[in-house]
């Protein structure tokens, strides 16, 4: 069974239809996809709580930007939209050595190399309300990204390899 028909000259709002049905409006969609197409951005944390920084447990700003997703305390640049706006990460309901042998085992398996969230997000972690004893691999959105020149992109990767004594990142 389908609902009434409703011609589209009467629709008096097309953009909040198109929203309402989980569309993108013509205009979101042109900006997505001049994000897509944007060779370098950074990705800031607008999402609530920050994440912290690996190297300094700090959070670190850009001017006219705001907090930014960093590397080695360096605004850490990535290349168009569809790389930088989701975290993966592993949340323990409880510390692995409170975990039986078989638990200690299958959280190797699932979360082997990914961080624990509630070393950089507690207060996230927290409200994931992981069991105890649980193991859960989990994904958030981090936060909205910001267009920058390549030449800031090439600083910040510079910086970055630097303090890394290696190549982390190649633009």
């Amino acid at each position: 069974m389908t609902g009434p028909t409703i011609a589209v000259a009467d629709v008096q709002d097309l953009d909040a239809l198109v929203r309402g049905l989980g569309w993108l409006t013509p205009g979101q969609a042109a900006r997505l996809d001049a994000l897509d197409r944007a060779r370098w951005v950074l990705v800031r944390m607008d999402q609530g709580e920050y994440w912290r920084c690996g190297r300094c447990g700090g959070t670190h700003s850009v001017p006219d930007v705001g907090p930014v997703l960093t590397r080695f305390c360096v605004p850490r640049p990535w290349r168009g939209l569809s790389q930088g706006l989701y975290a993966y990460s592993q949340h323990l309901g409880a510390r692995a050595a409170d975990l039986t042998p078989e638990q200690q085992r299958r959280a190797a398996l699932l979360g082997g190399g990914l961080p624990d969230i509630a070393s950089r997000h507690p207060l996230s972690a927290a409200q994931l309300g992981t069991a105890s004893r649980d193991l859960e691999i989990v994904a958030w959105l981090l936060g909205s990204v910001v267009e920058i020149e390549e030449a800031d992109a090439r600083r910040y990767a510079a910086r970055i390899n630097v303090r890394a004594h290696r190549p982390l990142i190649a633009i």
